[in-house]
């Protein structure tokens, strides 16, 4: 929450460079305040069944996903991964006069695109840092591991474990026990 706290001042800071005359382009802005309401408001107006999720929405939205094969709409890339998911960002979404082109992905999009099984992608994510794994990642920094730079640097890894018949879970078992010094990190072992 810290940094998307952080990143809401970066996009208040850079609105009142707009509005102060800085000759910042319309297009260079981030996205704009209320759009999720606004958004929430122009689905249900034109009769689009809307999940609000009272706690965590991931498992809600991924399963809305799966049942109804529609697309998420979040900045949150955990949903590129999800079996049976298709994440659709803010970003991607480009609208044109009347049309809207969406650009989206599915894990076999990136599983394609940084040359891993789609069933690796679980521990890719992992290691590259996702929402349960970054604590984990920040203690075995402090005691010598150093976690892949990016997600791509990630998925390298565990492609280097599967071309030595090494299954990728094992690689995040290692990380576990290795790093973090749990005796029983993963039911697998």
């Amino acid at each position: 929450w810290k940094e998307r706290s952080a990143e809401r001042q970066v996009s208040v800071a850079q609105y009142r460079d707009y509005c102060g005359g800085s000759g910042r382009q319309p297009d260079q802005l981030p996205t704009p305040p209320f759009v999720v309401p606004q958004v929430l408001s122009t689905l249900r107006r034109e009769g689009v069944e809307v999940l609000i999720a009272s706690g965590e929405a991931d498992p809600v939205l991924a399963l809305g996903s799966r049942q109804h094969g529609a697309p998420i709409l979040a900045n949150d890339s955990d949903f590129a991964i999800i079996a049976g998911c298709c994440l659709v960002t803010m970003e991607n979404l480009d609208l044109d006069g009347d049309v809207i082109v969406v650009s989206s992905w599915g894990p076999a999009e990136v599983a394609a695109a940084v040359k891993v099984p789609e069933a690796a992608l679980p521990e890719v994510a992992f290691l590259a840092g996702n929402d349960m794994s970054k604590t984990l990642l920040d203690v075995a920094g402090k005691r010598g591991f150093e976690a892949p730079q990016s997600f791509i640097a990630a998925a390298q890894a565990v492609s280097l474990a599967l071309a030595r018949d090494v299954p990728p879970e094992r690689v995040v078992q290692d990380v576990l026990q290795g790093y973090l010094n749990i005796q029983e990190a993963c039911a697998l072992r």
